[in-house]
């Protein structure tokens, strides 16, 4: 008895901390820092809850979209889209391979665009 209610405590205090944007297991960028330094995590409890955990860089740092970690020489993607048409496609400046990238920047959203870094197709690449 005295397991069950740990366990539902537990679960409760899971269900508070939910993340409602978090669909996918990994680290990705805050939208709208203009410092480009914060950035959030997800990950998978028990096999169906999303946790998510509000982080932030180092000083100096910024939060670098393409390899979802914190780096010094990281290019802020946060305003790229403004002034954009809509569903457009720019080169990722932290491209790991500038000569051949293999990501892209691609402005998502109907009035306030917003920047997400995509994966080529493995057929046409994007060099």
């Amino acid at each position: 008895m005295k397991f069950l209610l740990v366990l539902l405590a537990y679960l409760a205090i899971i269900r508070m901390s939910l993340a409602t944007n978090c669909v996918a297991v990994g680290s990705f960028r805050q939208s709208k820092d203009p410092t480009c330094q914060k950035y959030f995590t997800c990950n998978v409890i028990l096999d169906i809850y999303f946790i998510k955990t509000d982080l932030s860089c180092g000083t100096f740092m910024k939060f670098n979209p393409t390899t979802q970690q914190c780096d010094y020489t990281s290019v802020c993607i946060d305003s790229f889209c403004d002034n954009q048409p809509p569903l457009q496609k720019l080169p990722d400046p932290n491209a790991l391979n500038q000569t051949c990238r293999h990501t892209y920047i691609q402005c998502k959203g109907i009035t306030n665009q917003y920047p997400t870094i995509e994966q080529c197709p493995l057929a046409s690449g994007c060099c």
